[in-house]
C-alpha cells in the first residue's frame, strides 16, 4: 500500500489540501485511494507512536491502525493521510535551539508501523520572516526569545530539515513546496499527493484564489476559462498571474510583521537566506519539488 502523509510544517496549510482532496474523492475512490477524516486516524496514530517508544512492532500493530482508519473497507491502493502536528505540536517546533528536535524519532516511529508500505511525505514550507510569526501566535508565552528557545532565526534552513528526513528515510519518497507559491501551483499539489494523471481535472483547483483575488478578478477569471480552457499548467500559471497582476487584493501578498527587535533589514536578510535556500532544495537529489 502507498501512504501519502502530508506532515506539515505549522502555519503553511490548515487542512486546506485535504479540503481540497475530499472534492475530488468521486474520483479516487474508484481509483482505490482513500483519504479517511482526520478524526479517524490523528489520535490513534499519536496514542500508538507514543505506546510503542520507537520500538519495531509486528503485523498486528499496522492491522490494528488500518482497522480503526478504514473499518470493514479493504486496504487501498493508497491512503492519504495529513498532519501539521505529526512531528510537534507548536510548543515543540523549537526546543533546545532546533528546529523539530523529535522529526526523526516520530518518523521512524511511523516507518515502523508500515515498515513494509511505500511511505511518500509531503511538506510545505514557508519564508522564516513570516514563519516564526506565526509560530508565535499559537503560543501561549509571546516572547521571542522563549519561542525561540535558543534557536538563531538566521540558521533556519529548511533544506537541512528535508536532508534529515531523507537520511531517517531513505526509501520515501519526498515532495517538497513554498506555501508562498501555493495559490498559484494547487492543482500540481492536489495532484502529486492523490498520484493523480498530470492532466487529470481537479475539483478545488481554484480553492486559494479568493485568498489573494478580488471578487471582480475571480469573476473575470472563471469567465476567461469558460469562454477558452488553457491547454495546458503552463498556459494556466500565466493566467493566474495575469489575473493576479491586475486584480490582487491590496496586502493579500502581504504579511504584517510585528517581532520585537525585528527591523526592516533584518527581516529582508531572512528573506533572502530564504531564497538561497529555497534554491538549494530545487536541486537536491530524490526531492521533488513543485514551484510555478
Amino acid at each position: 500500500m502507498q501512504i501519502a502523509y502530508h506532515i506539515g510544517v505549522h502555519c503553511t496549510d490548515e487542512d486546506k489540501l485535504l479540503r481540497s482532496v475530499f472534492k475530488n474523492k468521486g474520483f479516487l475512490i474508484p481509483q482505490g485511494i482513500i483519504a479517511p477524516r482526520v478524526k479517524l486516524y490523528r489520535r490513534q496514530l499519536r496514542e500508538a507512536i507514543e505506546a510503542l517508544k520507537g520500538a519495531r512492532v509486528g503485523p498486528d500493530v499496522r492491522r490494528m491502525l488500518l482497522q480503526k482508519i478504514l473499518g470493514d473497507q479493504p486496504e487501498p491502493k493508497r491512503l492519504i493521510l495529513s498532519n501539521p502536528n505529526f512531528i510537534a505540536g507548536i510548543p515543540g517546533v523549537f526546543q533546545n535551539g532546533k528546529l523539530y528536535p523529535r522529526l526523526e524519532h516520530q518518523v521512524q516511529s511511523f516507518i515502523n508501523i508500515f515498515a513494509h508500505d511505500e511511505l511518500e511525505i509531503f511538506i510545505g514550507i514557508r519564508n522564516p520572516a513570516t514563519f516564526i510569526p506565526a509560530v508565535m501566535k499559537h503560543m501561549p508565552d509571546k516572547d521571542i526569545q522563549t519561542v525561540l528557545s535558543g534557536f538563531n532565526p538566521q540558521s533556519l534552513r529548511w533544506s537541512n530539515l528535508c536532508a534529515r528526513i531523507t537520511e531517517i528515510a531513505p526509501q520515501a519518497d519526498l515532495t517538497v513546496w513554498c506555501n508562498e507559491d501555493t495559490p498559484l501551483i494547487w492543482s500540481r499539489i492536489i495532484r502529486a499527493y492523490a498520484d493523480m494523471e498530470p492532466d487529470a481535472t481537479v475539483e478545488g483547483a481554484f480553492d486559494l484564489l479568493p485568498e489573494i483575488m478580488s471578487h471582480e478578478g475571480l469573476d473575470a477569471f472563471y469567465a476567461q476559462l469558460e469562454q477558452e480552457k488553457p491547454a495546458n499548467d503552463a498556459d494556466l500559471l500565466d493566467l493566474k498571474i495575469k489575473y493576479l497582476e491586475r486584480h490582487a487584493m491590496d496586502g493579500a501578498m502581504e504579511e504584517e510583521l510585528d517581532v520585537p527587535g525585528w527591523s526592516a533589514a533584518y527581516v529582508e536578510k531572512l528573506t533572502q537566506l530564504y531564497d538561497m535556500d529555497v534554491a538549494r532544495i530545487a536541486g537536491m537529489p530524490g526531492i521533488r519539488f513543485i514551484q510555478p
